[in-house]
């Protein structure tokens, strides 16, 4: 028997779609995910990482363009629209604190949602989740880089440092006096955003942000969380048919996979992931395969405000592809590899919309359906890594392995 299993990237609610979705009284978001729906309709599991805390209003829904806080309505939205399970370790997890996160465990629990990352106690974070489909046990982790902890100042203390699950230790606050040109950092990007030209600013961003981490190896600081790591994994290897990783990882943006990244992927292959399925760069990143097991760096926004706050031209962040790995449950191993390209379109109602672009390709006038082909094209080359000649409009597209 086969089942199909589907990845979707990062879940984003900006300040404009939680505006548009504020209707006579009450939040809806189904406009968001209606017309995406149909891409999970054979699907018998999905899975996304939900980039944002859901703690509900009394810590205050997000009121700015880089720190979060939507309503569980989102969650619900996506729900319907047919998505199961929500990574939710992921570095604007602690936005609201450790009581924002505990909220957000609470919130997905009232709605039945399946979750892995984040805990309560250390005891929680010890077990791996596993969702057994049609017999075949399949484990699914969810690990970050890093929580802002350098610009949020949200380091988790002894008694919470396992509430989520890290790669390594939090960064430390970067206070004023430790560096007195922290306060400039973000004014000097905007600066160059809007007034360097996009081939200069092309050039200067893979140097600047080459990744979220910039020493690409182990620190003895790392060493509990990396211990942990291993153990869950072996854990997790012990409990399950299959072993699936949601890596939050990566400098954001990019057009390559950076060091630290890439060393991590390959290093959870070796711990015993059979999967790495990769979020946070806000960009479509490349797959690779790795001692014979599938790594996709990042399968950038799936829900997302276009050219909304801190982002950058040129990668088509507005894009993003759903991986759907098709497994046999007798032989435990995947007999088929696929992606659908995505596009998340702003609405003249202010909603985003995400629709599969094989279903947007007929619904655009002609003159757009041009720009719509090099855009798509561009995005497989991403991924793919190199031009294809088949059909770009098909549903899914078949990854060689």
């Amino acid at each position: 028997m086969e089942i199909k299993l589907s990845f979707a990237g990062d879940l984003m609610c900006k300040l404009p779609q939680l505006k548009a979705s504020w209707i006579d009284g009450k939040y809806n978001f189904n406009p968001v995910f209606d017309k995406i729906s149909c891409a999970f309709h054979d699907s018998n599991y999905v899975v996304g990482n939900m980039e944002t805390p859901l703690a509900g209003p009394d810590l205050g829904f997000t009121k700015t363009a880089t720190n979060f806080n939507a309503p569980i309505e989102f969650a619900k939205a996506a729900q319907k629209a047919g998505f199961d399970f929500f990574a939710i370790a992921n570095n604007h997890c602690l936005d609201r604190g450790v009581k924002g996160l505990f909220n957000t465990i609470d919130n997905l629990k009232s709605i039945n949602a399946d979750y892995s990352g984040a805990y309560k106690t250390r005891e929680e974070s010890l077990v791996p989740f596993v969702k057994t489909i049609n017999e075949l046990r399949i484990a699914i982790l969810s690990y970050t880089y890093g929580t802002n902890s350098e610009w949020l100042g949200n380091e988790l203390d002894e008694a919470h440092k396992d509430c989520v699950d890290l790669f390594r230790k939090q960064d430390a606050f970067i206070t004023p006096e430790a560096n007195p040109f922290s306060s400039l950092i973000n004014p000097i990007k905007n600066l160059a955003k809007k007034y360097l030209p996009q081939s200069i600013r092309e050039r200067i961003k893979p140097i600047v942000i080459e990744d979220c981490v910039k020493n690409p190896d182990l620190l003895p600081c790392d060493e509990y969380f990396d211990n942990k790591l291993k153990e869950k994994i072996r854990i997790a290897k012990d409990s399950a048919d299959i072993v699936i990783m949601y890596m939050h990882s990566g400098g954001q943006f990019n057009s390559k996979v950076g060091d630290y990244t890439k060393n991590l992927a390959h290093r959870l292959i070796d711990y015993g992931c059979d999967y790495v399925i990769g979020s946070h760069p806000h960009c479509v990143l490349n797959y690779e395969i790795y001692k014979g097991k599938f790594i996709a760096y990042s399968l950038g926004n799936f829900c997302y405000t276009p050219h909304y706050g801190y982002h950058y031209d040129g990668v088509f962040s507005d894009y993003s592809v759903i991986v759907n790995l098709y497994l046999d449950t007798n032989e435990k191993k995947d007999t088929r590899k696929t992606i659908a390209v995505t596009k998340t379109v702003l609405e003249s109602d202010g909603n985003s919309v995400v629709y599969p672009v094989s279903s947007l390709v007929k619904q655009i006038p002609e003159k757009e359906k041009q720009q719509l082909e090099k855009d798509v094209r561009s995005v497989l080359r991403r991924f793919l890594g190199g031009d294809i000649e088949c059909n770009i409009w098909q549903e899914e597209i078949d990854v060689v392995s």
